[in-house]
């Protein structure tokens, strides 16, 4: 699990982020989405756990040169580059 410091986006606190897997991501997308299809978030979290569990969520991240941190402070997931720069919210 890598660690880094950030300035958070949401509580604007420069604060220690803890780097998250695919799971966690979808899992954070499907409930801000609000996916009520079961189908759907089934086939999303098997595609997530797979992408951890073979690699490729940390191949994507090196090519993409993007990856998702969770806030310690309070816990918002954000996609920072690989400067350290924020992109988006998850």
């Amino acid at each position: 699990m890598d660690k880094n410091v950030f300035k958070c986006p949401k509580c604007g606190k420069i604060t220690m982020h803890i780097k998250i897997g695919m799971r966690e991501s979808v899992s954070t997308c499907i409930k801000s989405e609000g996916v009520n299809n079961i189908l759907a978030k089934g086939f999303m979290s098997v595609l997530a756990a797979t992408s951890d569990l073979t690699g490729l969520t940390n191949i994507a991240t090196t090519v993409l040169g993007v990856a998702d941190y969770k806030c310690c402070e309070c816990g918002v997931v954000a996609r920072y580059k690989s400067d350290g720069t924020f992109d988006s919210y998850i």
